[in-house]
């Protein structure tokens, strides 16, 4: 679990000095960044969108858990912090009638492979 905590704090940093900015806070645990398991929710994991709360179902959870011990970290809860720091709708969000999210997707894609050298 440390193993995980210590990833998931460096990426957190790593996210937040290369966007400059911080995801709003919307859930938290004592003051902190929240990162539930749960039974389910929008995928294996889901986020909301430039915000801080992450889900992961149990599956998900597991495979970043029993990952960790082969070294090989599962980029599911990496891609969901994407969208926790994606504030840059109003300037790189497709516009109407093209009102497409892949923009936000493929942020998320590159966040997550952006620095895994755990």
């Amino acid at each position: 679990m440390r193993q995980m905590l210590a990833a998931t704090d460096g990426a957190w940093a790593y996210y937040s000095a290369t966007t400059g900015q911080r995801p709003a806070p919307m859930f938290t645990y004592d003051g902190l960044v929240s990162i539930a398991e749960v039974d389910s929710t929008c995928g294996e994991g889901c986020t909301y969108l430039g915000a801080t709360g992450t889900e992961l179902t149990s599956r998900g959870f597991r495979w970043l858990y029993d990952g960790i011990s082969q070294h090989a970290y599962d980029q599911i809860l990496f891609y969901e912090f994407g969208r926790s720091f994606w504030r840059f709708a109003d300037k790189l969000n497709y516009r109407s009638p093209d009102n497409s999210d892949c923009i936000v997707t493929g942020f998320a894609v590159l966040m997550r492979y952006g620095r895994l050298q755990i």
